[in-house]
């Protein structure tokens, strides 16, 4: 019987710079922000291989060009999430074709002030109804 899972967060963030944005999932298991993708987003093209015990990855969605989901187990780990939002800051801009290195410092610096709004409980998650065994 499947259950909402009350432990899982998803927040959206828009960047109107760019016409561009990406998704933080926190949960437990990667395999609940995979869910999240595929059932609200479409398919999940790809994500980097990640290892058993992993706490983070990005995932990059065929539907949506290269909007990409940043999943994190919890908010504790500032340091895994800038590793991962760089991951993401790349992806992005590779994807749309953009080779600077300021608009990249400017993207990461987005993604860490929108993780410290989450951490700090001032974001507030998209709704989504995903149901999980």
């Amino acid at each position: 019987m499947s259950k909402p899972n009350s432990n899982r967060k998803i927040y959206e963030f828009k960047i109107s710079l760019i016409h561009w944005g990406f998704i933080v999932c926190i949960s437990e298991k990667l395999s609940e922000a995979t869910d999240y993708a595929v059932q609200f987003l479409g398919e999940v093209d790809s994500f980097q291989e990640v290892g058993q015990g992993a706490v983070a990855a990005v995932l990059k969605l065929s539907a949506n060009g290269n909007y990409p989901i940043i999943w994190i187990q919890d908010t504790t780990d500032t340091p895994i999430f800038a590793h991962e939002a760089l991951h993401a800051t790349k992806d992005i801009l590779n994807h749309l074709g953009i080779e600077d290195e300021e608009m990249e410092s400017l993207l990461l610096q987005y993604m860490m002030e929108k993780f410290l709004e989450i951490k700090t409980g001032k974001a507030k998650g998209i709704k989504c109804n995903l149901l999980i065994n």
